[in-house]
């Protein structure tokens, strides 16, 4: 196209415009075009913080079923407390707490591991690390609670441990925010959000 009377003419699209020598934009294509969304393919950290989390929930809930402490009876002999069957009135007040760690930690780590958008990532990880560092100060308090009056019982040791898994999940699952995947060598970093 060289002709004069061809200056100025819109492509079909309407997204070019012809100045004599070339087309260039006319940045309808910029006012148009959907706002971008800070993705980040998913790493193998993501997927290893996402089933890491996903295991914890699962050892925190079985954590519920054994008992944490053995408490004398004032008899002579001693009770046996779990989450689920605590032995004294109003201990069913303590369940609603470990079941809602157990079930948001389990959606927390499937965003994780499914959703590509970074910073819906980003606030499910930080879920997943706030809900380690609680649920572990939860079984200090009742593994303290056995010490002080009573002994220690498995579901206190299964209890910690599962709540360190969870906040090592978590913790892994953030060092994929920072790294990238091994796929996307060459390929340019996604803008921070």
């Amino acid at each position: 196209m060289s002709a004069q009377g061809e200056i100025g003419r819109l492509s079909p699209d309407g997204l070019w415009r012809w100045d004599g020598a070339r087309w260039m934009p006319t940045g309808a294509a910029e006012f148009n075009a959907p706002p971008s969304v800070a993705r980040t393919p998913r790493s193998s950290a993501a997927l290893a913080g996402g089933i890491t989390s996903i295991v914890a929930a699962v050892v925190l809930l079985a954590a519920c079923f054994f008992p944490y402490g053995s408490f004398p009876d004032g008899n002579g002999g001693t009770i046996n407390s779990s989450i689920f069957n605590g032995n004294y009135q109003g201990s069913a007040w303590q369940i609603p707490e470990p079941l809602f760690v157990v079930l948001a930690a389990i959606a927390a780590a499937i965003v994780v591991i499914a959703v590509s958008v970074r910073i819906v990532r980003a606030v499910a990880t930080g879920a997943l690390i706030a809900l380690g560092l609680q649920t572990l100060m939860m079984w200090i308090t009742f593994i303290g609670t056995a010490i002080s009056v009573g002994r220690i019982g498995p579901g206190g040791f299964i209890g910690l441990a599962g709540s360190i898994v969870l906040l090592v999940g978590g913790l892994v699952a953030l060092t994929s925010l920072f790294i990238s995947p091994a796929g996307a060598a060459g390929e340019e970093s996604p803008p921070a959000s």
